[in-house]
């Protein structure tokens, strides 16, 4: 008696055998868009007090987004919003991106949260304020305009 083995159970155990010689993260990509509610910065989960921002535009944080694989939906200085993670250093990071500080803690004068930041999202005025892999693109020194950093 011969058992025949089904279309479905083939392409499972294929995707089994690359998820353990891969890793699997479940389709995960870097910085995926999440929808940000304009009604965030009134529940005070916005800030102007982030590390090397040079405009004055909010950003924002939701540590428990439904859509992100790590919980963290984020604006950074104005930038449409993405989804990003906790980090200590940039080596925490994607490719052309940095861990920036995040928001002011009341009780010590100190920032409070460190985030993955994608390198588009990343205001700046000459190449230095980017991530390594990354440049400084639409920014002008005469007037002060500042530009968004680009992955290279």
């Amino acid at each position: 008696m011969t058992k025949r083995i089904g279309v479905k159970t083939v392409a499972l155990g294929t995707m089994v055998i690359l998820c353990a010689q891969l890793g699997c993260e479940g389709g995960k990509e870097d910085y995926l868009a999440c929808p940000m509610d304009p009604k965030i910065a009134e529940l005070g989960l916005c800030t102007t007090s982030v590390q090397g921002v040079v405009s004055a535009k909010e950003s924002c944080a939701v540590t428990q987004h439904p859509q992100c694989p790590n919980d963290i939906c984020l604006t950074w200085a104005g930038s449409k919003s993405f989804c990003s993670e906790t980090c200590d250093t940039d080596a925490d990071c994607p490719a052309a991106s940095s861990c920036l500080q995040y928001g002011i803690d009341p009780a010590t004068g100190g920032y409070k949260d460190k985030y993955c930041v994608k390198a588009d999202a990343i205001p700046c005025l000459i190449n230095t304020d980017c991530p390594q892999d990354a440049k400084c693109v639409g920014a002008n020194d005469v007037d002060g305009k500042s530009g968004r950093c680009e992955a290279l």
